[in-house]
């Protein structure tokens, strides 16, 4: 397997950062910053239904490339569309209840997506965040198009 090295600044992501409280979680003043800054690797999502919930089987497929503590970043393609098509903003691809678990179970220490939020359109209770942040995983949310030129390639994400 040929492994590629790249090193990128979070800039060149145009990334936000998502950390609150949450039950059992920690608030924002005693986060690990090492929860976002690490080994990465930028998974395809695009096959994705726009408005789907990314699951457990869609991130299956990529266990073999996937490590335990590594910063997971899903491209979707929902960032490529932000500003051709309006109706994207309240119907995009988000990281479904089984995906949530995958991440966990998996070990990531923060999961990063295009999209503006990991929750489908509309949520009330936020009950991805929650699972998330109250098992420690980080989420950095919005990134952009630029994710696609790193697509299952292992990068450092640093600031």
């Amino acid at each position: 397997m040929l492994l590629v090295w790249c090193w990128v600044h979070v800039l060149e992501l145009m990334w936000t950062l998502r950390i609150t409280s949450s039950p059992n979680g920690n608030s924002i003043d005693i986060e690990p910053l090492d929860n976002f800054i690490g080994e990465a690797i930028t998974l395809d999502m695009t096959n994705v239904q726009i408005g789907g919930g990314i699951s457990d089987l869609d991130l299956e497929i990529y266990s073999t490339l996937v490590r335990k503590k590594d910063i997971v970043l899903l491209y979707t393609g929902t960032s490529e569309k932000w500003m051709i098509d309006e109706s994207i903003r309240n119907k995009f691809a988000y990281l479904g209840p089984p995906g949530d678990k995958w991440i966990i179970d998996h070990g990531i220490k923060c999961v990063g997506i295009d999209p503006l939020s990991m929750e489908k359109y509309g949520f009330k209770e936020g009950v991805t965040h929650k699972k998330l942040l109250s098992s420690g995983v980080g989420i950095i949310e919005n990134l952009n198009s630029n994710l696609q030129r790193i697509i299952g390639v292992r990068t450092f994400l640093r600031n």
